[in-house]
């Protein structure tokens, strides 16, 4: 096989293969383009801390605190028994009574304020609890839903357009070998130049030896002239048209005979 076929065929075979490539590339993109987007879940943790800052923030009464009131009710019914116990007059009785009554009153009041002071801080962790929750949905989404569907995006895209890209310089490759196999299959580097012109040369850079040959006009192996060699000879002589002029008057015996000048 000669090296132009062989060349071409090579040229076609990878121009082929790279089309093929790039098809695939082109495909697999489309396929991760159309990838699902994976979910997780919050963690337990998180939902059981955010459930527990709402329960605390909902409720104004105090840990213990019923134990707390019946402590105080408590101490209320002994002093009013002491009172009763201890009185030496029904006055005296009732002014005891009233300073156990004002005590118990006192002590609930304070237990109450202390309720609601504890409400209006867990009312503050809820309100941190809900920052750190939404902070935990924002980091949740980025990690697991927002980075793979960039990252499957960005591969897809770039697979695709490389595809895109191999398909074209693949089907160039092909359309090129066809180009140069049409241009050899006429003649193409080997053909006479048109008179006037430098010789053409072949695709590696090297005159043919019929090209050889007609620039010094000399005899073949065989000792004759070849056709060339004898128009080229007639052109130094003064025939002024063009090779297939001068193998028409050749061929009807027109005009001057050159071959023997």
């Amino acid at each position: 096989m000669d090296p132009v076929t062989l060349s071409l065929i090579t040229s076609a075979g990878i121009g082929a293969a790279k089309a093929g490539i790039g098809a695939a590339q082109a495909a697999k993109g489309k396929r991760l383009a159309r990838g699902a987007r994976p979910q997780k879940e919050i963690s337990s943790s998180m939902n059981e801390y955010l459930s527990n800052a709402k329960s605390a923030a909902a409720s104004s009464r105090l840990p213990g605190q019923d134990i707390i009131e019946q402590q105080i009710g408590g101490a209320s019914a002994s002093g009013i028994r002491a009172a009763q116990e201890g009185a030496s007059s029904s006055a005296g009785l009732m002014s005891a009574i009233a300073g156990v009554k004002g005590n118990e009153q006192r002590a609930l009041g304070d237990l109450g304020i202390a309720g609601a002071e504890m409400q209006a801080a867990n009312k503050d962790k809820l309100q941190s609890a809900l920052l750190k929750y939404g902070q935990a949905q924002d980091e949740q989404f980025d990690i697991n839903q927002m980075q793979p569907f960039q990252d499957k995006a960005q591969a897809a895209q770039a697979l695709k357009g490389a595809g895109l890209q191999n398909m074209m310089s693949g089907l160039d490759s092909v359309a090129g070998a066809a180009s140069m196999g049409l241009t050899n299959g006429a003649g193409g580097a080997n053909r006479l130049a048109a008179p006037g012109t430098p010789a053409a040369t072949t695709p590696f850079g090297s005159s043919t030896g019929t090209q050889k040959l007609g620039m010094t006009g000399a005899n073949n192996s065989l000792g004759t002239q070849t056709n060339t060699q004898k128009y080229l000879n007639a052109k130094r002589k003064g025939f002024t048209g063009g090779y297939n002029d001068w193998l028409t008057q050749q061929s009807v015996g027109g005009g001057l005979n050159f071959s023997m000048m």
